[in-house]
């Protein structure tokens, strides 16, 4: 039965909408075509099937909604061909069923090849039937498109045997069993309790076919340990590759003898594929520290003192390539690392790193390094130091070790005692009160309580001090009397031995808060031996001291203890001394009488006349310095060279006005030290070579003394005091008639100004003492005064610089201030060199006021403290009396205030470099080292030579308002300077380059 043209209409219709629905997947399309173009073309199908190899998600195979083609190229593997020819039988009048079979030789794999199959048709004759064509198939959007029908006019009954040839690619079968790859390295590896570590996990697909992967973990001591893959799903694409990421973390709990495994486990399709077992191990140690070193704790450690610390680690498993690993501030100057290497890690800590290679378990590893920590700070601060232990990426780390920068032992009471036996001790007074009433050549015993409140012991070796003040002036009491003008001194005591023990049942200061430790009495010892103080304890220790002539009447003293030269908090110990007693004289006492005429004009004329002028004939003026007869010394002098000790036996406050010899014997005044370049006087009181003042003996020879006459005139002096000229300072009555150096380096026979004395001394006319060191050199003053230099201190002229800023600096108030200079004015030599005693700001001494530079307690012979050698240490804050000297005359608000904007001086920038930068510039504190500076500016820093700008320091530049820099201050781009214009500097300071740097 032949086919209607309705029925082809039909069915032509239904095949194009069929072949938009399989335009998504063109091979499933290309063999739709092919099937139903027998039919296009009146070719009887047959009920045999035809395969064909399509792809793993082909629309031919598809039952549900098909995947959307992946626009990837997939590699194809190795094509095979074969050539299938089926026999195709169709039976009328039957209405059969198209369906498509695989061919038993064809084989599926991924990437599909499409087939191009050649049909072989061999009609065979059949009987007339009608044939109905079923076609099923699935659209791209999910929706079965509907089944065509056809009705076949019946045909005569015959056999046709259609034999199609098929040749198709065929790709070989892939065992999925060994189809993924799993590479992780390392195995084995460590973790830190409570940490967790990372590893890098390769997946490959070894098949030539695409497989979706699903990965799994387990760890054989959960929950100890618990693993995480992320991601843990994958579509690998035939030899493709990823990558996920394991973690595994502990809880801290996990037992160190125990390794746990974990196991990684690939699947395909529900089925293990593949896995692998990575081993991880906890890094199990312990750590610990300790401190050592006099006035150290492990928790407390005193300022500016030497201290060891020992870092130690005991592995609890085996270990290689370990590194032990210390972290500390990095204001504690480290100065051995004992073999190990030091590095900074940032602005507030540093590390020190000692690998120790491998390490059994049980095994202790331990390393000593030596550090000096920071000078003192009020209030105290705290440091944190810890270490750890590290193999490998894996790090175990301590817990914080805090230290706080104070003396570890604490006075926590004194008393006076009275020189009794220590089981019948009677005191002058309560604890913590005055011993008052102590009279010359008493004995007194000096007793304070200290506590340890630390948990380890404590080294220390105590030190008895004494003052006039209660917070500075300290000196050490003495063993004996043989030190002359010593107020005090240890006393021998023939009952007590010295170390005698204190029972805690003979402790005068209170039931101690802690432990009781027996104390000791020391009467030949001072500085004491070296002691320990037990963890939580308590002690008494006392010294037996001695009053001297030498304690002045009605005056108070003041005993500090120590540790050597660290200080402890806690109260400090005072005594004042008994008023002078009264005369008790012999009796009977009879009223004087009037002396004589004669005997009154001798004693009129020797009170009233000067023995240094008007002599006439008043031999004995003479008399009072010279002896025809009994001369000891050249000139006649009455007494033994040096002059000094003729001039003093007057100028001692009995026989003149002036002490100059209290000046000389001030306890508080150092020896010189020619060595360091370093002078605390005008050795006046040292034998030279001078003969008289009119003798030139220092032009161009080293030949350096100041014995009184080389200063003053004794034959002509005069109580007048100095003026002011527009030239400088003139001589004042005691220094006129004096030779000097005129700033034209010429010799004078008299000195019109002040300034000219010191020439004589202090320039180029005579031979400078010669130092390697910059900050000990000398240099020639009278070149840094001169006028004509860019910048000086106004002693010969008055000064350039004449800003607002300038007027409001010399105008305003310092907790040292004594004289209130303006824009214009001249100065003396004398207002920096000169008596210290006088700094008194509450009464401060007139401008002209006599104020020799004999001695004085600081460096110099200056009149107030000035830091210029020694450089700020880490953290060390700022101290106005670290330029004190200064404060004389400049106001100090623009260096505590303002911060980097302060516009009090011409320079914006004073508070924020003395008053808030920190240092980056190593450890070293000495500022003749290029690069050095570990904290704070000082003022000797960008003023390194304060007299003027004649002579510089090598390398500096000239430069306005006394602008020259210290050798720790070095070039940054080949340029050191500033520049006022512009207001730059070009430099490298603290470890900061300014290259420029604007302000």
């Amino acid at each position: 039965m032949q086919p209607t043209n309705q029925n082809k209409k039909t069915f032509r219709h239904k095949l194009i909408e069929l072949k938009r629905t399989l335009q998504s997947n063109r091979a499933i399309f290309a063999m739709a075509v092919i099937a139903i173009g027998f039919v296009l073309f009146d070719v009887v199908l047959i009920t045999s099937p035809i395969n064909v190899a399509t792809e793993a998600n082909s629309f031919a195979n598809t039952t549900g909604t098909p995947s959307r083609a992946s626009p990837t190229p997939v590699k194809q593997a190795p094509r095979a061909t074969s050539t299938n020819t089926p026999t195709r039988t169709r039976t009328a009048p039957a209405k059969p069923t198209v369906t498509n079979t695989k061919p038993p030789t064809a084989t599926r794999t991924a990437p599909p090849v499409r087939a191009s199959p050649t049909n072989t048709n061999t009609p065979t004759p059949m009987p007339t039937s009608r044939v109905t064509v079923t076609a099923t198939s699935t659209s791209s959007l999910g929706r079965p498109s509907p089944t065509n029908t056809s009705t076949v006019k019946p045909m005569p009954t015959s056999r046709m045997t259609v034999t199609p040839t098929l040749t198709a690619t065929v790709i070989p079968t892939v065992n999925l069993s060994n189809a993924i790859a799993i590479a992780i390295a390392p195995r084995d590896a460590l973790i830190a309790p409570g940490a967790s570590i990372n590893f890098t996990v390769a997946l490959t697909n070894t098949s030539a076919a695409p497989v979706t992967v699903v990965l799994s973990t387990s760890d054989s001591l959960a929950p100890a340990f618990a693993s995480l893959l992320t991601p843990t799903s994958f579509s690998l694409r035939a030899h493709g590759t990823a990558l996920t990421t394991l973690t595994v973390a502990n809880n801290a709990k996990g037992d160190a003898n125990l390794a746990n495994d974990t196991m990684i486990i690939a699947s395909v399709g529900g089925v293990e594929r593949s896995h692998v077992k990575i081993t991880t191990r906890l890094l199990r140690a312990n750590l610990g520290r300790a401190f050592k070193g006099i006035g150290v704790a492990d928790h407390s450690v005193s300022p500016s003192t030497k201290v060891d610390i020992d870092v130690s680690a005991t592995a609890q498993i085996d270990l290689s390539g370990a590194v032990l690993t210390e972290y500390l501030p990095r204001a504690w100057v480290v100065s051995n690392a004992n073999g190990g290497t030091l590095s900074n890690v940032n602005a507030d800590t540093q590390q020190i790193d000692w690998p120790v290679g491998n390490v059994a378990a049980g095994t202790v590893v331990s390393k000593t390094y030596s550090v000096t920590s920071p000078a003192r700070a009020n209030p105290a601060p705290t440091y944190q130091f810890y270490s750890t232990l590290s193999v490998g990426n894996s790090k175990i780390q301590s817990a914080n070790w805090p230290v706080l920068l104070e003396h570890p032992l604490t006075i926590k009471h004194y008393r006076i005692g009275q020189d009794t036996p220590l089981d019948q001790m009677k005191y002058i007074a309560a604890a913590d009160q005055i011993g008052a009433g102590i009279q010359q050549y008493d004995n007194m015993r000096v007793r304070f309580a200290i506590a340890n409140v630390q948990a380890s012991s404590v080294r220390w070796k105590p030190h008895l001090e004494w003052s006039t003040k209660p917070d500075s002036g300290f000196q050490i009491v003495p063993l004996n009397n043989s030190n002359g003008g010593q107020p005090f001194y240890l006393r021998n005591l023939d009952a007590i031995p010295n170390r005698a023990n204190i029972a805690p049942s003979q402790f005068g200061l209170g039931a101690p808060t802690r432990t009781a430790q027996p104390g000791l009495l020391f009467t030949t010892e001072n500085p004491a031996p070296l002691m320990v103080l037990n963890a939580l304890s308590a002690i008494e220790i006392e010294f037996s001291v001695r009053a001297t002539i030498d304690a002045a009447f009605s005056t108070n003293y003041y005993f500090r203890l120590v540790d050597e030269e660290r200080l402890m908090t806690g109260p400090v110990a005072q005594i004042q001394m008994g008023a002078m007693p009264a005369v008790q004289l012999t009796q009977p006492q009879y009223a004087g009488t009037n002396v004589t005429a004669a005997t009154t004009m001798r004693a009129a004329a020797a009170a009233a006349v000067s023995p240094h002028g008007s002599y006439s004939n008043l031999a004995d003026q003479c008399a009072s310095c010279h002896r025809q007869h009994t001369s000891q010394s050249r000139n006649l002098l009455a007494y033994a060279s040096p002059q000094s000790n003729l001039c003093l036996a007057c100028h001692n406050g009995t026989g003149a006005n002036t002490n100059i010899a209290g000046q000389y014997s001030d306890p508080n005044v150092p020896a010189n030290n020619p060595a360091t370049s370093t002078f605390y006087s005008h050795p006046a009181n040292v034998a030279s070579n001078h003969t008289n003042a009119s003798s030139d003996e220092f032009k161009g020879v080293l030949n350096r003394h100041s014995e009184c006459g080389d200063c003053h005139n004794p034959h002509n002096g005069s109580s007048a005091l100095t003026t002011n000229t527009a030239a400088g300072y003139t001589v004042s009555g005691a220094l006129q008639n004096i030779a000097g150096v005129s700033n034209a380096n010429t010799w004078k026979a008299a000195s019109t100004y002040e300034y000219e004395l010191c020439f004589k001394c202090h320039s180029n006319y005579t031979t400078l003492l010669s130092y390697t060191k910059p900050s000990w050199k000398m240099t020639n003053v009278a070149a840094d005064f001169n006028p004509a230099n860019v910048s000086f201190h106004p002693v010969e002229a008055a000064g350039k610089n004449t800003t607002a800023a300038m007027a409001a600096s010399l105008a305003g108030t310092s907790p040292y201030k004594l004289w209130n200079f303006a824009v214009g004015s001249l100065m003396r030599c004398d207002n920096c060199h000169g008596d210290y005693r006088l700094v008194t700001p509450a009464s401060p001494p007139a401008i002209n006021a006599r104020n020799a530079p004999h001695t004085s307690r600081y460096p110099n012979i200056l009149m107030a403290n000035y830091r210029d050698r020694i450089l700020k240490s880490a953290g060390e804050p700022y101290s106005a009396a670290d330029f004190a000297l200064c404060f004389l005359c400049h106001a100090e608000a623009p260096f505590v205030s303002g911060g980097g904007n302060s516009t009090a001086t011409n320079f914006r920038q004073h508070s924020r470099h003395v008053s808030n930068i920190g240092g980056r510039s190593g450890s070293s504190t000495d500022i003749d080292t290029p690069g050095a500076g570990p904290g704070r500016s000082i003022c000797a820093e960008c003023h390194y030579r304060v007299h003027g700008q004649g002579i510089n320091a090598p390398g500096n530049p000239s430069g306005s308002r006394l602008v020259n820099f210290a050798p720790n201050v070095t070039a940054a781009n080949g340029q050191l300077k500033w520049d006022p214009t512009t207001r730059t500097c070009y430099m490298t300071c603290h470890g900061d380059s300014h290259n420029p740097e604007r302000y």
